[in-house]
């Protein structure tokens, strides 16, 4: 039986069988355009990519093998409050002009960002062809697959880690001087609704956020409507102006068949913080739930933020 749930109300596919689903997927063998090598023990899910001629440019590290790669430095925290450790990233890239203030990007899921997608390259290569200023980036990564969704959705645990030991870590180990009004907040996905999350409980700390495919579809209560996010938004009297670059991919439509999908939510999230007086852009990309489609948004985000 094909699943059409558009066609057929009834046919409907739970969270947990997505998720085995995803568990024993493999690769296209004829299609040689990869993330990573067929050999990598590096742990990140490969995938497959494709592109058409009409889709959005953007730098592909890929495209510059003979580019050296730029320093990350790696770290561990260890935080007190959640009795875990992370792995985090930070980059740096060159500065052409000394009075210029360093972009701060902060992102979620990190490891899938700094090593599958290379982003660390591709912002220096953005840098250096004057396209951003100059950026500093820090990569987040979750303790470990169980504790990801745990901690990424909106709870007072985490909150309490990211503005307590979170920020005043980044703020110890950056190599410049954080600008709170230029400090952007990424994440995809659960980072997604995490960054939107966030986002909005310190407005003072950060300025840009940036929900890809952020996962609205998550409530607090089942009663929550339209979303949780969007009970979160309105439930608030006023917050200082932030600006927002939210995204939704063409195939993020609903597996449950109900009102909330990525696709669906995504506009009512980027409505409801637009009439709260936030400068928000939202854009709707053609493609799945894919670091392929995130690549491309997170670098339409920080042009469209911050290019000269």
């Amino acid at each position: 039986m094909l699943y059409c749930p558009h066609l057929d109300s009834s046919l409907k596919e739970s969270r947990a069988q997505r998720r085995t689903v995803l568990q024993v997927q493999e690769l296209d063998p004829y299609n040689p355009h990869r993330y990573l090598p067929l050999n990598d023990t590096s742990g990140l899910r490969n995938e497959n990519y494709a592109a058409l001629k009409d889709a959005p440019k953007f730098i592909n590290p890929q495209d510059y093998a003979d580019t050296p790669d730029p320093e990350v430095k790696t770290y561990t925290l260890d935080s007190k409050g959640l009795k875990n450790q992370r792995s985090i990233q930070i980059y740096q890239s060159k500065s052409k002009n000394s009075q210029q203030d360093y972009i701060t990007a902060i992102f979620f899921d990190g490891k899938q960002y700094a090593d599958l997608l290379q982003v660390p390259k591709a912002l220096d290569i953005l840098v250096e062809q004057g396209k951003l200023p100059p950026i500093q980036a820090v990569f987040v990564s979750a303790p470990n697959d169980t504790e990801r969704p745990k901690e990424l959705t909106p709870n007072p645990e985490f909150t309490a880690f990211f503005a307590q030991e979170l920020l005043p870590w980044i703020d110890r180990h950056l190599p410049n001087k954080r600008n709170k009004k230029k400090t952007v907040l990424l994440g995809s996905s659960l980072g997604g609704l995490s960054s939107a999350y966030l986002a909005l409980q310190y407005p003072k700390e950060i300025s840009h956020a940036v929900p890809l495919s952020g996962s609205f579809w998550w409530q607090a209560d089942q009663v929550d409507k339209p979303n949780g996010m969007s009970k979160i938004i309105r439930s608030q009297k006023t917050s200082p102006e932030q600006h927002w670059f939210i995204s939704a991919n063409s195939y993020e439509n609903s597996r449950n068949n109900n009102d909330l999908s990525i696709l669906e939510t995504a506009p009512i999230v980027a409505a409801d913080l637009k009439a709260q007086g936030h400068d928000v852009t939202y854009k709707s990309y053609a493609g799945g739930h894919s670091y392929a489609v995130w690549q491309v948004a997170l670098q339409d985000a920080l042009r469209h933020f911050f290019a000269d």
